[in-house]
């Protein structure tokens, strides 16, 4: 092989070397970019889970809240009429009652800034937004409440009286049982007995998202208050 020849083929090789350079330069940059672009993607998921984790802690809180204060009222409600029970419903009575019924009004209005109306478009076209549509069942159980104590100064029968108490507890005790499904404690304690068990493996935690499954609440199709 002469020197020019020699030169030519170790040209090439050369060539070739750079080429097959490049290639794998260009493969590992691909690679990397789509490693980057995987770890991009599951960083925003887990901060995506994270926020709405956050924002729907919040929401329980605040419905956690509510729930307290609306339970005041009825074990309130179930304290005053147990107390009218053959007894005349004076004028304290009286303001007893509306000042009962205010907080009731103002409690169940509440309501529904955590469970609107749904299916706004089937019913009450001609009612302020808040109120077309049908009432969720926690809110139903709180107006049914609210009217059963608000005849509690027309009802003068000790028998009639004594229903009426029983008829509060019983809405009393619905409504604890619609605000817990509708806050679902079981899930928090679940999500943590899980997240202890992962612990021990060295795995890592499960946010509560990961955990739901979808709940049926029934619903009573009454009129919007």
């Amino acid at each position: 092989m002469t020197l020019d020849q020699s030169i030519a083929f170790w040209s090439a090789v050369g060539q070739v070397a750079a080429a097959a350079l490049g290639l794998v330069a260009l493969i590992l940059s691909v690679w990397t970019a789509r490693k980057q672009s995987l770890l991009s993607a599951s960083l925003a998921r887990e901060q995506a889970e994270l926020t709405f984790e956050q924002v729907r802690m919040q929401r329980d809180s605040d419905v956690l809240r509510w729930t307290e204060s609306v339970i005041d009222v009825l074990a309130e409600a179930d304290t005053f009429t147990a107390g009218l029970i053959g007894q005349p419903f004076d004028d304290f009575a009286q303001l007893r009652l509306r000042n009962l019924l205010g907080r009731f009004s103002g409690l169940i209005d509440h309501g529904r800034m955590y469970f609107p109306n749904e299916t706004p478009e089937k019913k009450g076209a001609d009612k302020p937004v808040a109120y077309q549509g049908f009432r969720q069942r926690i809110l139903d159980v709180l107006v049914f409440a609210y009217d059963a104590l608000a005849s509690a100064n027309k009802t003068t029968d000790p028998a009639a009286m004594k229903k009426l108490c029983a008829d509060l507890l019983d809405l009393r005790r619905q409504f604890v049982s619609e605000a817990q499904m509708a806050i679902d404690p079981r899930r928090f304690i679940a999500l943590k007995e899980m997240n202890s068990i992962r612990a021990t493996r060295g795995i890592a935690a499960q946010t509560s998202s990961e955990q739901d499954r979808p709940r049926v609440l029934g619903k009573i199709a009454a009129t919007g208050r």
